[in-house]
């Protein structure tokens, strides 16, 4: 082989090895939980990649003092976005299920928190499901 064929084959390596290292990070779920609030904004956008963005105010029902805290998220399940909708134009304080990822992958959203399920009190149906 020649100097050439080894340096096409080793920067074709090095891309491979990138790609396959910023898929695997940006897939694993570095932790899970929840946050409670009010859903203050949630909107489709995006240019190549359209996703859910929104936004929930942590300390929205507390006193007045609280410092208020914005949780930003993404959301790529229609489901959860319809049921984050709903709690949104009502103003209801909902628990979003989230996994924090590594890395953000580009074509989830703009946020390393991903939702992935709503829970709010009262609530007699599923929306949006």
């Amino acid at each position: 082989m020649s100097g050439k064929t080894k340096g096409i084959i080793g920067f074709i390596a090095v891309i491979l090895i990138g790609i396959l290292s910023y898929w695997g990070l940006s897939s694993y779920v570095y932790s899970s939980g929840t946050r409670t609030g009010i859903v203050t904004k949630i909107s489709n956008k995006g240019y190549i990649f359209k996703t859910y963005e929104g936004e929930l105010k942590t300390n929205a029902m507390l006193e007045s003092f609280a410092p208020k805290e914005d949780f930003l998220f993404s959301v790529t399940d229609t489901s959860v976005y319809n049921q984050l909708q709903y709690v949104q134009a009502n103003s209801i304080r909902a628990t979003l299920h989230y996994e924090q990822h590594i890395i953000k992958p580009i074509w989830v959203g703009e946020s390393v928190y991903i939702i992935t399920q709503v829970a709010y009190p009262n609530a007699i149906k599923n929306i949006g499901q």
